[in-house]
């Protein structure tokens, strides 16, 4: 299609910091906004300005939120605290029965604490039917490590014969293919 005579006016926000409009006004799409601020949500609102003071009757707007940096210091904990810096920047996926991750103290019934501190990642289901979700961390780039490990505490009671299984994955493609690296099958 042609684009309209002044191009489009776009504007974008993160709700606290004023409304930035991009200059000069952009003639073709895709447009790359540079210079947001990590982990943000930003409103972005594109109108059409068709020349002599005339903009287009509708503009169109849209919500993102820009992705974390990479993790690039090690070693890296995450304690699953509020404070923690890369707390916003894990994925959690429900893919099946509807349960998911969250932020909790211990266990569901007590008989776990946090490792320390007082947050842990918990996967909990009140029911005993099939239930599947991932903890997605965010990107590590490992490229400055000889020999990385990963080192984590983790606990899994058996309910009464229903035991969970925890397998950890890794991706070495920004996250479209996943390998298996270990498989915890019984209480812990």
């Amino acid at each position: 299609s042609t684009p309209p005579a002044n191009g489009f006016i776009v504007t974008y926000t993160d709700g606290v910091s004023g409304t930035t409009t991009v200059s000069p006004n952009p003639t073709a799409s895709p447009i790359t906004i540079s210079g947001l601020t990590e982990q943000t949500s930003y409103t972005v609102t594109v109108q059409a300005d068709c020349g002599g003071g005339s903009l287009s009757p509708n503009a169109v707007s849209a919500s993102a939120t820009t992705p974390c940096p990479a993790v690039s210091t090690f070693p890296w904990l995450e304690d699953f605290e509020s404070t923690s810096a890369t707390i916003g920047c894990w994925e959690l996926v429900s893919n099946a029965g509807g349960a998911n991750w969250q932020y909790f103290n211990g266990n569901s019934n007590g008989s776990v604490s946090a490792y320390s501190g007082s947050q842990n990642a918990l996967f909990y289901s009140p029911t005993f039917a099939t239930t599947n979700a991932d903890l997605i961390s965010p990107v590590l780039d490992l490229s400055g490590l000889t020999a990385p490990q990963l080192v984590f505490q983790h606990s899994q009671v058996d309910w009464s014969g229903d035991q969970d299984v925890l397998d950890v994955y890794y991706s070495t493609d920004g996250g479209s293919t996943f390998t298996l690296l270990a498989s915890y099958t019984s209480s812990v």
